[in-house]
């Protein structure tokens, strides 16, 4: 082989070479953008997550305070009114 040839040949070598390299450097770049999207993705799911997380808790304890209100006035009805404790009692 003529030094030409493996000239020509080195030549398209390293054009490749450097054609993959460009490639691979644009995938790691993609890769560096996806990353950083899913870290934001996460953190803005951990955000909501806590909003519904505290509005339920927010909800039950406004529950368990109207039960309780409610049993009290229940009570209360029933002391000033027992004929209603007595119109249940024959259902």
């Amino acid at each position: 082989m003529s030094v030409t040839i493996i000239l020509v040949i080195q030549e398209e070598y390293e054009e490749t070479i450097k054609r993959h390299l460009g490639f691979i450097d644009q995938l790691i770049d993609d890769k560096k953008n996806l990353s950083e999207r899913c870290e934001q993705l996460v953190k803005e799911l951990k955000q909501v997550d806590k909003k519904y997380s505290d509005k339920i808790k927010s909800l039950s304890e406004a529950y368990v305070s109207f039960c309780v209100v409610l049993s009290s006035e229940k009570k209360n009805c029933l002391k000033t009114n027992p004929q209603l404790l007595a119109r249940r009692d024959t259902r």
